[in-house]
């Protein structure tokens, strides 16, 4: 979908969120950015049942939110705010029930603390391959950042308002802080993948991620 497409739809949802029939506005929302969505949970939790299930509540929340949504933000920040949001709660529910097991069963514990060592490299493939693997090692917020920047072309006032939760109340002035401050963390996270790369050996002498 290319930025007029994206602007015409956008009107669209918002014409029919405003007739007050918010059901056919989130058909539409999610007839329109629902594929891309769920690529990026993909690319964050790296199975495809659970980015099925995490998007399954994220449609749900699009549901309850839209009645209420105020149009601050385009429709597809605002997806993108509320897919981070249950995908991070997918992930602490996750985390949860992984403590709960372990801590039941020491010896697994042990086990599994013991097994958190670093893994010898494996055998070199194509730079772009492992380009990608690196930015899966990385934290989901910061997945979400690279996703979001280089992945969907978003701007960084956009991004602001996705990583800064759909609960939150932020003024202009405070998002363009944060955007400068996600700028750098961004350039932050490029020289890191850089410098993964070429301890991984996955770049030859003269080439740079």
């Amino acid at each position: 979908m290319n930025a007029a497409e994206r602007e015409q739809t956008e009107s669209e949802i918002r014409a029919l969120a405003e007739r007050a029939d918010a059901m056919a506005a989130v058909s539409l929302a999610l007839g329109a950015y629902g594929a891309e969505i769920l690529g990026y949970l993909l690319a964050v939790l790296r199975d495809e049942l659970r980015a099925e299930d995490v998007y399954s509540d994220f449609a749900e929340d699009v549901v309850r939110g839209m009645p209420g949504f105020r149009f601050q933000s385009s429709i597809r920040t605002w997806l993108y705010t509320l897919a981070r949001h249950a995908c991070a709660r997918h992930l602490s529910r996750e985390k949860k029930r992984r403590m709960v097991a372990l801590s039941a069963a020491p010896e697994v514990f042990d086990v599994a603390q013991g097994a958190r060592t670093p893994t010898p490299p494996h055998a070199r493939t194509a730079a772009r391959e492992g380009i990608e693997r690196l930015r899966k090692s990385l934290r989901p917020d910061d997945q979400t950042l690279l996703i979001l920047r280089i992945d969907r072309d978003m701007a960084w006032i956009d991004i602001a308002r996705i990583l800064a939760g759909p609960d939150s109340s932020v003024d202009e002035e405070d998002l363009r802080g944060r955007s400068a401050k996600l700028r750098k963390r961004f350039e932050r996270l490029k020289e890191r993948l850089r410098e993964m790369a070429h301890e991984e050996h996955i770049f030859g002498e003269n080439e740079d991620a």
